[in-house]
């Protein structure tokens, strides 16, 4: 499931070379660079896989994170650990091993397979936001995570209780944002096909407190792409685009330049105006970023999604590019699919 999202690391060590040692320090110091925990592994590969999971979170996040819990003087760890107890009967109900722990002055992650390091954040994230609203009671329910730290919080797992009428915890917090972060088409597909049930609503519920308390986030559409993707079928035929389709405030906004290329208009850019003006046979249509004011064969229209900026992309509203070319569009909400006919 990590394949979905993990990006390669910038440095690459070769293990049982005479740079090894080297090359680990390399690492760590970008994991304490950029994402602010220090690190104690003892294995190239595990501490690269670490790097990769890592960076599958939205940018700067992971920093904010860790930045919150120094600025309360609390350090963060990410280190290796040995199973001691039978891992066999963990792996047989498909889980990976780490656990997380926190006290006045540190949090740890322990890692027994790097694959934890998802849900583990979870439980980061999770004491962090109860921490940002102020919690600092351990119930309990959180035994072992506690460590009589004053900094514990229940916050999440408060509000989950209140929310829904029954009884929720920071395991059922850590794995929705394990899910949501490392298996995107899955929860994708799922809130799909049931778009009120309790799960989907918690999915929901969790990505908009993650946009609410981190600054770094600035909508659940950014952070979470593939969740709220959509394919777009050209006669048949599947749309690859480098940033997904997706629904923003209820419409459907692919890449300009792909989808005027795919419909078989010529395009020129304005860097300066922001502006794209696309031709094909007689129709012409020029948009400006930001603008709810296109214009299409000479005659001004108004749109009520402008042309956006995501991952460094210009988005475009699809059904108004499409028909401005005079092509037909189709949408599946059950299946999240815009289908065009271009004949």
């Amino acid at each position: 499931m990590l394949a979905l999202l993990i990006v390669i690391p910038l440095v690459i060590c070769i293990p049982g070379t005479a740079a090894s040692a080297a090359c680990l320090a390399d690492v760590a110091a970008e994991i304490h660079s950029k994402y602010g925990f220090s690190t104690a592994f003892r294995d190239n590969a595990a501490l690269e896989e670490t790097l990769s999971i890592l960076s599958a979170f939205p940018e700067g996040m992971i920093k904010e994170l860790t930045d919150g819990y120094r600025k309360r003087g609390i350090t963060s760890q990410i280190k290796e650990g040995t199973w001691s107890g039978d891992e066999d009967i963990y792996m047989d109900f498909g889980v990976v091993t780490g656990n997380f722990r926190i006290n006045s002055n540190s949090i740890v992650i322990t890692l027994y397979h790097t694959m934890a390091l998802g849900h583990e954040i979870g439980h980061a994230i999770d004491y962090f936001l109860g921490k940002l609203a102020g919690r600092s009671r351990v119930s309990g329910a959180l035994e072992g995570f506690n460590n009589g730290a004053k900094y514990g919080v229940q916050y999440v797992t408060d509000v989950f209780s209140s929310f829904y009428g029954s009884t929720s915890s920071t395991e059922d917090f850590a794995e929705i944002v394990e899910s949501l972060f490392f298996s995107p088409e899955y929860v994708r597909t799922y809130i799909s096909a049931n778009p009120d049930t309790p799960l989907t609503r918690k999915y929901h519920f969790v990505m908009d407190l993650i946009v609410e308390k981190f600054a770094s986030i600035s909508s659940k559409e950014s952070a979470f792409p593939l969740i709220f993707s959509i394919d777009v079928l050209l006669d048949g035929d599947r749309l690859e685009f480098e940033v997904p389709a997706q629904i923003i405030n209820g419409r459907a906004v692919v890449p300009l330049r792909a989808i005027f290329e795919a419909l078989g208009a010529d395009i020129e850019w304005n860097e300066a105006a922001k502006t794209v003006t696309a031709t094909k046979g007689d129709a012409v249509v020029v948009l400006t970023i930001g603008s709810v004011s296109p214009i299409v064969n000479g005659r001004v229209v108004t749109i009520d999604q402008p042309g956006i900026v995501i991952s460094g992309r210009t988005m475009v509203p699809l059904r108004f590019v499409a028909e401005a070319l005079s092509v037909s569009v189709n949408w599946d909400g059950t299946l999240r699919t815009v289908t065009i006919t271009s004949e």
